[in-house]
């Protein structure tokens, strides 16, 4: 495999010691073996940087790219969050963003689906530009809350599966079919009549997960989807997007 990454100081160390295999950091190694990631880039405010690729022993095919950020700043007021980010991500790549909390993490994957529309610079998602697709760009692109709670819509598991699809206008025989068979892939299928907020936190993750994948999207983004979660919950998860990637990216 080949992770990409970006030159900065921040990730001197994470590089040395992922290639010195008799020190492993478990934290960043974990990423690697469990996510068979693709690391690009250290977040942090004011990014100017060059990419460049580093080997590791697991061989991975990748495609065509499906997001494409160019020059990307973002304002809030007087706070400049993100300055000249640039981004390239293909298909079947699996691509960790890590940097320090405030460090313009969550803002920048939001500008990947175009929750967030950059202040200078552009996103691109296939050849859709956010600016002017915004809502054609969210059908593509799936989006995992850190919060487990704030991606709930409806009390009960199957009716929060079926609002992204209903969205999108589908008939009610092809929803269905969808909900089954998510269900049926992530293990979910007992608690399909459950009430949505007395699943457990890794439970509900595997929700948000189904209900993003349910739409059928080109590309997965999670925001810190294990933050809240306990160790071998956080595997769990980390194992779901490793197969989710391997069968469908």
């Amino acid at each position: 495999m080949r992770i990409k990454i970006l030159d900065h100081p921040l990730v001197a160390h994470k590089i040395s010691v992922l290639r010195d295999k008799n020190t492993p950091s478990p934290t960043f190694r974990q990423l690697v073996d469990e996510l068979v990631t693709l690391l690009a880039y250290e977040a942090t405010r004011e990014i100017r940087v060059e990419q460049r690729e580093i080997e590791t022993p697991v061989a991975r095919t990748v495609g065509e790219p499906v997001i494409f950020a160019q020059d990307v700043h973002k304002h809030f007021g007087a706070f400049h969050a993100l300055r000249g980010v640039n981004l390239t991500v293909r298909q079947g790549e699996v691509v960790v963003i890590i940097g320090p909390s405030g460090s313009g993490k969550s803002t920048f994957v939001r500008l990947l689906n175009g929750l967030l529309l950059p202040s200078q610079g552009q996103v691109l998602v296939g050849s859709l530009n956010t600016r002017e697709k915004a809502k054609e760009v969210r059908r593509r692109v799936g989006f995992v809350f850190q919060n487990p709670d704030s991606q709930i819509v409806f009390p009960v598991v199957e009716e929060d599966l079926a609002f992204g699809l209903k969205n999108l206008k589908l008939p009610p025989a092809e929803i269905e079919a969808r909900i089954t068979a998510v269900l049926a892939r992530y293990d979910l299928q007992a608690f399909r009549q459950h009430s949505s907020h007395l699943l457990s936190g890794g439970q509900k993750q595997r929700v948000g997960i189904a209900r993003a994948l349910a739409t059928r999207p080109r590309v997965l983004l999670s925001d810190e989807a294990t933050s809240a979660l306990d160790p071998e919950t956080t595997q769990t998860v980390l194992r779901l997007l490793a197969d989710i990637n391997r069968d469908l990216g």
